[in-house]
């Protein structure tokens, strides 16, 4: 006599149960499949948010307050800036310096969503859009350097990053969490005058000292 399913407790078309080794890898791919989604979804809305919102070197103050707003304080100035703001956007924190009305650097920083006091590291993916947002068209090289503090007891890393047209340079340092872009037009400027003018106080036909 066959048993009754109903008296064994086996629904009809329900499978046997499922081994222990089986479950935990059902459990860890739906673990995994969540991450990835939450983090898919993190970049997503970075890749929307940034474009439409993220500054770009050069502007005016008058196009970088059309972005980012009134300026939430003054800010000690960096070369070559002559004046300096601090701005917000959600989730960002940005320091941009001025100089005869037109931005040279952004310092951006990114707030911690579970501390909005603190700072959140900026990752290398999110440091990319970011750097690419600032510039239609161009590339960045980074180089990460290992380096540590003055005490020898924190390690870091600090990432220099080149631009494509040679005329900015960013660098994302880890312990700060700190992602500097910074036009170097002026600094250009500056080395081509040394340079004219220690082409003019050199004596002609002065050469290297012999032996050299």
């Amino acid at each position: 006599m066959m048993p009754n399913r109903a008296s064994t407790g086996e629904a009809k078309g329900t499978p046997q149960a499922l081994s222990s080794s089986t479950r935990v890898a059902l459990l860890g791919a739906r673990w995994y499949k969540g991450v990835v989604i939450r983090f898919l979804v993190r970049v997503l809305c970075l890749m929307l948010f940034v474009p439409c919102c993220h500054a770009r070197l050069g502007e005016t103050i008058q196009q970088i307050e059309a972005r980012y707003g009134k300026p939430l304080k003054g800010m000690a100035t960096e070369y070559p800036a002559t004046v300096a703001g601090v701005y917000a956007k959600p989730g960002f924190q940005i320091v941009v310096g001025f100089r005869q009305n037109k931005s040279y650097y952004e310092k951006i920083q990114k707030i911690d969503p579970q501390n909005p006091k603190a700072f959140a590291d900026i990752n290398a993916e999110e440091q990319v859009i970011l750097l690419k947002a600032n510039c239609s068209g161009c590339n960045w090289q980074g180089q990460p350097t290992a380096a540590v503090d003055v005490l020898g007891t924190t390690q870091f890393t600090v990432t220099t990053y080149n631009r494509s047209d040679g005329l900015a340079k960013a660098v994302y340092d880890t312990r700060t969490k700190v992602l500097t872009i910074r036009l170097l037009e002026v600094e250009k400027a500056d080395e081509a005058k040394r340079k004219q003018q220690e082409g003019r106080e050199r004596p002609e036909g002065a050469g290297e000292p012999e032996g050299f």
